[in-house]
């Protein structure tokens, strides 16, 4: 592997840019309604306080309930943008292409690559899901760790319809070999 000078792309193609669109829409017009709902409300209670009257318990409660969503609105879009990353490999280590507030690449040296699982469920074409546990990535990698099974650990998700897949696992596959990681020699794709 550290012979090769130049860097190899994994990516979903089409499926990402389809699988990306609804989050976007969600983010792009749920964001600014819940901040308006949640500016009027603390409006209201700032008009309230300095009236002198009592602040209504339907206020708090709506400004609970809006930052509640506020978290939700953050949190499920992203980790579903999240769930589709291109993947590049080179001597280094991975670069992954992640959605913060706009596309970025991350920088993982192969030191930081954990693992490499088996998820508790198969994609929407019933093939395994292979998760690359890393040791730190975004918060919305974290979310997808949990949501597949291994905790809070970050984690990368290949499923089937990454091009290449399989030579990214052999890929992976090697490097825990030969540096005595915790890959568990699970069965192949």
């Amino acid at each position: 592997m550290d012979n090769t000078p130049y860097i190899k792309e994994f990516s979903y193609g089409k499926t990402e840019i389809i699988n990306i669109i609804i989050p976007i829409i969600t983010l792009c017009i749920g964001l600014p309604l819940t901040i308006l709902s949640f500016f009027a409300d603390v409006l209201n209670i700032c008009i309230s306080i300095f009236s002198g009257s009592a602040i209504e318990m339907k206020l708090l409660v709506e400004l609970v309930v809006i930052l509640l969503a506020l978290g939700v609105l953050l949190t499920l879009p992203l980790t579903i943008i999240n769930k589709y990353n291109t993947v590049q490999t080179c001597k280094t280590g991975l670069r992954v292409r992640v959605f913060i507030f706009g596309y970025k690449w991350k920088e993982i040296p192969w030191e930081d690559v954990v693992d490499l699982e088996l998820a508790n469920r198969v994609d929407k074409y019933f093939q395994p899901i292979w998760l690359i546990m890393v040791k730190r990535l975004t918060y919305w990698h974290k979310q997808l760790g949990y949501l597949y099974g291994i905790g809070y650990q970050p984690c990368i998700l290949l499923t089937s319809e990454l091009d290449n897949r399989s030579e990214l696992l052999d890929i992976l596959k090697a490097y825990l070999k030969e540096h005595n990681k915790a890959w568990n020699n699970q069965l192949p794709t």
